[in-house]
């Protein structure tokens, strides 16, 4: 087989092995929730109708407005943002908020700097928000 169309085979196994797999966000929601715990819990509640903590409560922020939760007003990065979090954003949160917030908003983030550079580990923890409705 020439190497073109090795080249396309080996192309064509791995978008369909990829597409079979679901989505590219696909983690452990409970591997998810142990680095929630770790992570985001110190600043975070994730609990309906929770009391908002140094951070906003994360309960339902999949699908939430950015800076749309009206119970946690004194925060002003992303009042006015237009967005809604969902999987491609927050993952790209993740990756670097100080970078994120920068972008979509102009402003700075107050938010401690936990950076979740390994892939697996946000899908995880996407995949735990994504519980929490």
């Amino acid at each position: 087989m020439c190497k073109g169309k090795l080249l396309a085979f080996g192309m064509t196994l791995f978008m369909t092995m990829a597409l079979a797999s679901g989505s590219a966000f696909a983690g452990d929601a409970a591997e998810g929730q142990k680095i929630f715990k770790a992570k985001c819990k110190v600043c975070h509640t994730a609990v309906q109708n929770g009391k908002n903590s140094t951070g906003p409560n994360l309960f339902g922020v999949v699908g939430r407005k950015a800076g749309g939760l009206p119970s946690f007003e004194k925060y002003k990065g992303l009042q006015g943002a237009d967005f809604v979090w969902d999987e491609a954003q927050l993952d790209e949160f993740l990756v670097n908020p100080k970078k994120f917030f920068k972008k979509v908003s102009g402003n700075n983030s107050v938010m401690s700097i936990i950076n979740t550079r390994n892939p697996s580990q946000r899908a995880d923890l996407i995949a735990h928000l994504k519980t929490l409705k």
